[in-house]
């Protein structure tokens, strides 16, 4: 999204001319004899400017581009923020979801030893047939 923001800058940067300085200082003459004497010394200072003067709308449509761009990458940001939400969303309800079945399944088996446990008292007692309690011993 930074370099999206950075982009909208540039286009808009490009309303304004282009400016450039420039310096040049040195000595002109023989080199050895007349290097250090003051009339062989020479200087410049320039500047430019450059502008386009016609664009035919090309200036304001890259700036739009650039925004539109921008906001694209927002709304994709956006987006993945809000399907990172919908995934963690989804894994706490899955946890509580298994956390719940898991309870019931444990009081199943807890059930289920108490009525092993009960039909072997029972076989012991001689009330009940020893396939009682191989059949709830199998879970049947």
């Amino acid at each position: 999204m930074e370099d999206e923001n950075a982009l909208i800058g540039v286009q808009v940067a490009a309303y304004y001319p282009d400016i450039s300085l420039s310096a040049l200082y040195g000595y002109v003459g023989s080199p050895l004899g007349s290097l250090i004497q003051a009339s062989n010394r020479v200087w410049s200072l320039g500047a430019a400017a450059s502008e386009t003067l016609f664009e035919g709308g090309a200036r304001p449509a890259a700036v739009a581009a650039a925004r539109a761009t921008y906001d694209q990458s927002v709304a994709t940001y956006r987006q993945t923020v809000l399907i990172a939400f919908q995934q963690v969303e989804d894994a706490l309800s899955t946890l509580r979801i298994l956390q719940q079945q898991a309870v019931v399944q444990d009081n199943a088996v807890r059930l289920a030893r108490q009525a092993v446990q009960i039909a072997l008292n029972e076989y012991r007692a001689g009330t009940v047939a020893y396939t009682t309690v191989v059949t709830h011993g199998t879970g049947r």
